[in-house]
């Protein structure tokens, strides 16, 4: 049985909906959730019976079979389930020790980039990986400053802010608002400029997510609703959870259980 995470596109779910409605086996499961279990598992279809141990767990929602709060793929879509879409490989890069935050937009990274005509701002918290996005009204210091400062408004103002070494993080505009604020400006080294990888690798997911997006109708807006409503990885919730202790309502598919408020270990 494979499963996948419950944050998915409405595009995605309805996709999910239809695999489901055509797969036997998650009809056959479907109606055992609805009408209930046999008493043993020898009277199962053999179809069934992977299904035995997790049967506490299973339920259904909107068309879909869940595990707890996760879709139970239909074998038509496990090959791009098990290797979903946004996963990315990277070549391997020198690893430097990174320290947690002592608390979410305590430390920031931050980038640039251009998706054909247009320059964004890109902000994104090392403690919850929420991505914060600004289409930027030109390519000097002070309309970087000017984002920021609504950024920050909502999130509170870092102690710590990584950049590349743009011209427009290099200004002395750009430090006079780092000294007004208390921010200590780090920039990564000419030499390793990669050493802001945190933001540079959600820059690339930003932008093939944006470009993909903007064929379907999407805007900046909702490809920042999913990225904030996916998973982080490495056993971690989304970075709404992180930050917000919730998922958040609309946009994707979520159990009302999962946007309750959540504790989250530190």
């Amino acid at each position: 049985m494979v499963v996948l995470s419950l944050a998915v596109t409405p595009t995605s779910q309805e996709k999910f909906v239809a695999a489901t409605a055509a797969d036997p086996t998650l009809n056959m499961v479907a109606d055992l959730v609805r009408k209930g279990w046999p008493e043993h598992k020898k009277n199962w279809h053999p179809a069934a019976k992977p299904f035995w141990l997790h049967r506490s767990d299973l339920s259904e929602c909107g068309g879909l079979l869940l595990k707890g709060e996760q879709i139970v793929v239909s074998v038509a879509l496990q090959p791009e389930s098990i290797f979903p879409h946004g996963k990315m490989l990277y070549t391997s890069q020198p690893c430097f020790p990174v320290a947690i935050p002592d608390y979410a937009f305590h430390k920031v990274a931050t980038d640039l980039y251009e998706i054909p005509g247009v320059r964004y701002l890109l902000v994104v918290d090392y403690s919850s990986k929420w991505p914060c996005a600004a289409q930027l009204r030109g390519i000097s210091s002070a309309s970087v400053v000017e984002e920021l400062n609504r950024i920050f408004v909502d999130f509170g103002f870092p102690e710590q802010l990584v950049s590349d070494n743009g011209k427009q993080f290099d200004s002395s505009e750009f430090r006079r608002f780092c000294s007004r604020h208390d921010i200590r400006l780090t920039t990564s080294s000419p030499e390793y400029p990669k050493s802001n990888g945190l933001a540079e690798r959600t820059v690339q997911t930003v932008k093939e997510s944006f470009i993909k997006s903007k064929g379907e109708g999407k805007t900046l807006l909702h490809v920042l609703q999913v990225l904030r409503s996916t998973p982080v990885g490495n056993g971690l919730p989304t970075p709404a959870v992180l930050l917000q202790k919730r998922n958040l309502h609309g946009g994707l598919l979520f159990t009302k259980r999962a946007l309750t408020f959540k504790e989250v270990d530190e």
